[in-house]
């Protein structure tokens, strides 16, 4: 899967040599976060992080691209090794199929490069897209967070244009890690945006059920997180 994604940022990264992508189908950004939150856990013990991304998009709706940020996880008795940095490749499809659906076909590779241990895991996921308003997305891995055991993961997820350059959104979510703990955890999110012609902001609460405490303690449960993005190019 590694392959398909690398083959998929040289395949859109060749139109972009050859002047086939406008400046519109090509972004480069910085973000400064408050929390790295991935399905309502911090990943970096509730400290700060900075990320960085490039996103690529073909006309025909072929996407892909690479995404960066620095992690910090707690010592557990299943692994050994530190992981300071997260490095995702991502590639898919997007189709329209009427005036107002779309679906959205897509693969990760999550990695941690510089790390002792294998922790490195892919993930395939297919959504359902309404108006760019409401999305169904349900993600599968076959080694869900390196662990060697298959997950299932559900996000819907809402958003809503208010006034100029403002939106409202949210995300529910709940991820089957019953393969791999003795418990799956329900997961959501809350926020405003604001965008900028050079800077988006976002103030977002997340949260978790009892169970994803148990889990992961005081790095789930409710949290406020606030995020800076300005694009590069």
């Amino acid at each position: 899967m590694t392959k398909w994604i690398l083959s998929a940022l040289l395949l859109i990264a060749a139109q972009t040599a050859q002047g086939q992508l406008s400046q519109e189908n090509f972004g480069i950004y910085v973000t400064l976060t408050s929390d790295y939150r991935f399905r309502g856990v911090s990943q970096t013990l509730n400290d700060p992080a900075l990320q960085a991304g490039v996103d690529l998009q073909l006309p025909s709706g072929f996407f892909a691209g690479v995404w960066a940020s620095n992690v910090d996880f707690f010592s557990n008795s299943f692994r050994s090794g530190p992981r300071d940095v997260e490095v995702d490749l991502y590639a898919g499809y997007s189709m329209e199929f009427h005036d107002d659906w779309s679906s959205v076909f897509s693969a990760v590779f999550y990695s941690y490069p510089g790390s002792s241990v294998d922790y490195d895991y892919a993930e395939v996921s297919a959504g359902l897209n309404y108006r760019d308003l409401t999305t169904l997305q349900i993600g599968y891995s076959n080694d869900a967070l390196a662990r060697g055991k298959p997950a299932l993961n559900y996000e819907l997820g809402v958003q809503y244009p208010l006034a100029t350059s403002w939106e409202i959104g949210g995300i529910l979510g709940y991820f089957d890690t019953s393969r791999l703990f003795d418990r799956s955890y329900a997961y959501w999110n809350v926020g405003l945006s604001r965008t900028w012609p050079r800077l988006v902001v976002d103030l977002r609460f997340h949260d978790t059920d009892d169970d994803a405490v148990a889990l992961f303690r005081s790095y789930a449960g409710s949290r406020w997180v606030l995020s800076l993005s300005v694009p590069v190019m």
